[in-house]
């Protein structure tokens, strides 16, 4: 007989996470309970509060330049944590963003651990069930990796501190930090497996991973590797199976105009709530608005204007005004991202073909004469779109990590505060790393 979810999940979870408290602050004695069904199994990955929400890419957004705060709301903070996330003060975060990180992370763990000892389950089912765990966990180390280390460069990854790479659900295991580099190595090496155990796997929920997710995923960490070859490919092999976009010139405008699992979904996440990207806080930076024509939709089903006259954003594919916003996988980052490699390769038609096709789906009139533009020229206008495109998703702070000053056209990050002006270097970014919670310092030895 199938166990009860929620009460399964309690067994599960509940040794390890008591109110925000970490997995990781404490040992426990306590014995994990023991999957015994196919449904069992299932019932941890289907369970969206864990799996599919609490993401921390929303402590990049945060900290990227898309956004600003006024004075008033800046200093209301009640927290130290958010005030230094703001201005990238070296502060221990909050438990709260690594423990939904690492409480997913457990369930694919205890999911992986478990799996092949239910007889009863046909082979198909449980490499799918192994293919989702063995994503859920790659993404979610990619995640915490964007936020808790340096950018990635390969010939200093294996002396860059990186996150707790857990691989087992033994809530007694030995804790240390991984490097950047074996952190990478396990996030490559689990995408791979989980490739090959999705082969043909599209469910019916983008709640659920499924071969197209785990081709964009793949694609979006070769683009942070900069192997641009593989990274087209992953691109390629995703839109040959999903390739759907919106046509933005058919959406009314309005509040909240996408539905949350829209078309263009491939993988739907939330990020964990962060109050400073609320409505009534986060105001969108001028000079990203500015980047809209008036022939973009975007400038109309992004953004609604405030009584202060500041835009503020209410475009979010998770559709509400909520504190967690949408940063999953969608078809349109990964035609953006091949449109970006095929030109780093010098593949400018494929590229064009690319953006032309993207255009006509978010412009009322889509003469961008591509054909004319320089290669640096049409690469900054690939990026851009890019930026405009995947606004408060945390893909911003992605792109100011692997981009050089040169790319991004900016030099530095500017927060203007009582008067005063605190700045960072896009080269003192790349170094910057957010702090790891105190509670789990205190409570592992772990080094910050």
């Amino acid at each position: 007989m199938m166990m009860n979810i929620k009460n399964l999940l309690i067994l599960l979870v509940g040794t390890v996470l008591t109110g925000c408290s970490d997995f990781l602050d404490e040992k426990s004695d306590k014995k994990l309970a023991v999957p015994t069904t196919i449904q069992d199994l299932e019932a941890l990955l289907g369970y969206t509060s864990d799996m599919n929400l609490s993401y921390c890419a929303i402590i990049g957004e945060v900290a990227s330049d898309n956004l600003f705060l006024s004075d008033d709301t800046w200093l209301a903070l009640n927290r130290d944590e958010d005030r230094a996330m703001y201005v990238w003060q070296f502060l221990p975060t909050l438990g709260t963003y690594w423990a939904g990180s690492y409480n997913r992370v457990l369930n694919a763990n205890v999911v992986l651990e478990n799996v092949d000892d239910i007889t009863d389950m046909p082979e198909l089912k449980r490499n799918q069930v192994k293919g989702m765990a063995l994503f859920y966990r790659a993404l979610s180390f990619f995640d915490l990796l964007q936020i808790f280390s340096r950018s990635f460069d390969s010939e200093t990854a294996a002396n860059v501190p990186g996150i707790v790479l857990r691989l087992s659900g033994d809530i007694d295991e030995e804790l240390y930090r991984n490097d950047q580099q074996e952190c990478m190595f396990q996030i490559e090496k689990d995408l791979l497996a989980a490739e090959k155990l999705l082969e043909g796997w599209m469910p019916n929920y983008p709640t659920q991973p499924s071969i197209a997710s785990v081709y964009a995923l793949l694609s979006k960490y070769y683009l942070m590797t900069k192997d641009y070859d593989k990274s087209l490919h992953f691109a390629s092999r995703c839109l040959e199976i999903r390739s759907d976009l919106l046509n933005y010139n058919t959406i009314p405008e309005g509040k909240y105009p996408f539905e949350r699992y829209n078309a263009e979904v491939l993988f739907y996440a939330q990020s964990s709530g962060q109050t400073m990207v609320q409505e009534s806080r986060a105001r969108v930076a001028p000079e990203l608005y500015e980047m809209y024509s008036a022939s973009d939709k975007r400038k109309e089903l992004f953004f609604t204007i405030n009584a202060d006259g500041y835009q503020m954003f209410t475009g979010d594919y998770g559709k509400g005004s909520s504190s967690q916003k949408f940063c999953g996988l969608t078809t349109a980052e990964v035609w953006l991202t091949s449109a970006e490699c095929n030109i780093r390769l010098n593949k400018i038609e494929e590229a064009i073909e690319d953006m032309h096709h993207f255009i006509q789906h978010r412009y009322i009139v889509t003469d961008h004469r591509l054909e004319t533009m320089e290669k640096e020229e049409f690469l900054h206008f690939v990026l851009d779109e890019r930026r405009k495109e995947l606004i408060f998703r945390g893909v911003r702070w992605f792109d100011l990590k692997r981009l050089t000053s040169e790319e991004l056209r900016v030099d530095r990050l500017v927060r203007k505060i009582g008067g005063n002006e605190i700045t960072i270097s896009i080269e003192q970014l790349k170094e910057f790393r957010f702090a790891l919670p105190q509670s789990v310092i205190d409570a592992t030895g772990i080094e910050q």
